[in-house]
């Protein structure tokens, strides 16, 4: 049986304002025969490299990989000991997030990657000015509008995340009935501690969507003190505070730890194609 795994797709959009570069030029300059030119540092003792592996359509598909000189230790069950992974003197443990970059609109859907880049924003951006040296190029979140309007045609809701910070605890039982929440406020220090109440089904489990969603629209229409209310349904993830699409999921063919790139590329157009426009009449960036 085939392994699969779901996984976050964040939309981004791409500006290149500096004439000096062209989209066009990217898979020649970025090819992965041309990766050691690319190579730029990140942070202490990581590095960005950004791959463009083939082009179709008019998409880019591609991985951004991060470098760390840290390799992971090794563990011998049957002899019950560790030992290092060694590395010769250029070496470096990789970690990679696939995309698919459409050339003509600038739209990127880039995995999440909790090992890699889990967000494009900050990382491509900074990638992009530091190997073209200049300052325009910017990578920024797409925030999909109209969250309740998308969250009533969904077919099941998996999950409900409510954050807020601990000093707003008071106000939450009093004003909305919240059970009390005494008990943490000995483990919590500060004003600067947040907490986090997940409501989820239990092995296969939904929620009931109507009651989700007029619980949200309640306590956002008498102000709750909340930072958000984060909803994962069948085809995407909802910020209901903000409301906005935070990303899809998708559920991609994996060999061991590494995703299968062929179905990624194929699954990634095909969410691309049945968003972009609701995408585009809605877009805003962060």
């Amino acid at each position: 049986m085939p392994d699969f795994k779901r996984v976050k797709i964040y939309p981004y959009f791409c500006e290149m304002p500096d004439n000096r570069i062209k989209i066009n030029n990217f898979p020649k300059i970025f090819k992965i025969t041309n990766a050691s030119k690319n190579v730029l540092p990140h942070s202490f003792d990581t590095h960005l490299v950004l791959v463009i592996d083939e082009t179709h359509d008019g998409f880019m598909f591609g991985r951004f990989f991060k470098l760390r000189g840290d390799a992971p230790m090794i563990f011998n069950k049957r002899r019950g000991n560790e030992r290092e992974i060694p590395l010769l003197p250029d070496d470096e443990i990789k970690e990679e997030s696939l995309f698919v970059w459409n050339m003509s609109d600038g739209v990127i859907f880039a995995e999440y990657n909790f090992n890699a880049i889990r967000t494009f924003g900050g990382p491509l951006s900074s990638y992009l000015n530091s190997k073209f040296g200049v300052r325009g190029c910017t990578v920024t979140p797409i925030f999909n509008a109209d969250a309740f309007d998308s969250l009533k045609k969904e077919d099941e809701i998996f999950s409900m995340c409510i954050k807020f910070a601990q000093e707003k605890t008071r106000i939450l039982e009093k004003r909305f009935g919240w059970p009390s929440l005494k008990v943490f406020s000995e483990i919590t220090k500060g004003n600067r501690t947040y907490l986090k109440v997940t409501i989820a089904g239990r092995r296969g489990n939904v929620l009931n969507k109507n009651e989700v969603i007029d619980f949200a629209k309640d306590w956002i229409e008498k102000e709750a003190p909340v930072d958000s209310i984060r909803v994962e349904a069948s085809e995407a993830v909802y910020d209901l505070i903000g409301d906005t699409v935070l990303s899809y999921p998708l559920l991609v063919r994996k060999h061991g730890r590494k995703l299968d790139k062929k179905d990624f590329n194929g699954k990634a157009c095909a969410l691309y194609n049945n968003k972009i426009e609701t995408i585009k009449a809605t877009i805003r960036t962060a």
